[in-house]
């Protein structure tokens, strides 16, 4: 006997929720946005806060780079920097700290190599 209080999947598809799609959803959060980010103060996120975030991420990656014996503000702008020898475990998160100094600039990637580029990386620079 079936239970009268279970939902079937068509009755599932046939809900309706507040918003008829996602995109309809992110178009009236569009619309909305600069006026909530204003009443909230983010409306200068961008220029005023992501910044500072960046230089304390950069100066976070730069502790880490000092663990590992690598000194990037030491390393001059176009010659190679060695490969840091890790665990594979952490492959994903090396992946995520070169894109962030790419990113940045301080990093560029050659063939199979990382290149030192245009922007200094300096600690001092960042706190």
């Amino acid at each position: 006997m079936r239970d009268s209080r279970a939902i079937s999947p068509v009755e599932k598809s046939q809900h309706t929720s507040a918003f008829p799609n996602s995109f309809e959803a992110l178009a009236q959060a569009d619309a909305i946005f600069d006026i909530a980010a204003q009443k909230s103060g983010y409306l200068n996120y961008w220029t005023g806060v992501a910044s500072s975030y960046d230089k304390i991420l950069l100066a976070y990656i730069s502790e880490g780079f000092h663990a590992l014996r690598v000194d990037l503000s030491n390393i001059p702008s176009g010659n190679v920097i060695a490969d840091i020898t890790h665990l594979p475990k952490y492959d994903r998160r090396f992946e995520q700290l070169w894109n962030i100094l790419e990113a940045q600039n301080i990093v560029v990637r050659g063939r199979n190599k990382l290149i030192h580029g245009s922007t200094p990386f300096d600690v001092d620079d960042l706190v």
